[in-house]
């Protein structure tokens, strides 16, 4: 049941990304249509039985729902309709990782409440900071655009013209960019107290931790320099790809790499 809820998700995804942009109530209602199966497949088979799945397939398909959410959420105060056609693409793809990598099962009976929030929490920063990555490549190709004032449309041409100015991208950016540091900073925060009560050590200096602690610098400097410098434009762009790419290789990379290349469970 589980697994045609997931493909039944990516399916309207799939059809969401093409649904012409004048049809605004059937996107949105595809939308959430998709999202809530989506949902109804994840959580449950996430969560269940004293036990959590881990996996790089369910934290990437948590962060991809969460995406399609801020980005219902932020449609419907802004004509953000390229960022639906770059985001649902990877959510349909997301939505069907789960069945084909199930990951493992980690205990989770005898561990404080407060891991739940911390697991949580870092999920909602992943999220958070995916849809941010969408939103960077998204104002990059805007910029591009405008320089370049191609003759086609295109998939995405023409949605990325309907975009609001740069200006309020930007604005939007940062906002993204900022809630997405505090949660990132409450992951690692919460992550040195969970790795001494289960490793017996404040903080391990792990590949995991390195990449984590490595993206929580680049997303500081990024703001750092945004409220003391300025920084704005390829400079943000720049700091945002980079930060993103360095926290998804700290768990998603890491995981695919032990779980698909090396065939290894839960480390």
């Amino acid at each position: 049941m589980q697994t045609t809820l997931f493909i039944a998700a990516a399916i309207l995804y799939a059809v969401c990304a093409l649904l012409p942009t004048r049809l605004g109530a059937a996107i949105s209602g595809v939308t959430a249509l998709a999202w809530a199966l989506h949902g109804a497949a994840l959580w449950p088979d996430m969560v269940s039985n004293g036990s959590l799945r881990v996996g790089f397939a369910f934290m990437l398909s948590a962060a991809l729902w969460i995406s399609v959410a801020a980005y219902w959420i932020e449609n419907r105060n802004f004509a953000l309709d390229g960022l639906r056609r770059m985001v649902m693409p990877f959510a349909a793809v997301a939505a069907v990782l789960p069945p084909l990598f199930p990951g493992s099962l980690m205990p989770v009976q005898a561990q404080s409440p407060a891991f739940g929030w911390h697991v949580a929490v870092a999920v909602m920063a992943y999220s958070t900071l995916t849809i941010a990555a969408f939103h960077a490549v998204l104002m990059a190709l805007q910029e591009a655009r405008l320089h370049t004032k191609p003759s086609k449309q295109g998939f995405l041409g023409g949605a990325i013209d309907q975009l609001p100015a740069l200006l309020t991208m930007e604005k939007l950016l940062f906002r993204m960019i900022s809630i997405g540091f505090v949660l990132l900073s409450l992951t690692v925060l919460s992550g040195v107290v969970f790795s001494e009560q289960l490793f017996g050590k404040a903080l391990r200096w792990d590949h995991k931790n390195v990449f984590a602690l490595l993206s929580w610098l680049l997303f500081a400097a990024l703001l750092a320099g945004r409220r003391w410098r300025g920084w704005r434009g390829k400079t943000a762009l720049r700091f945002t790809l980079a930060g993103f790419a360095t926290l998804a290789l700290a768990y998603v990379g890491s995981r695919f790499v032990l779980e698909v290349v090396l065939h290894r469970g839960f480390v």
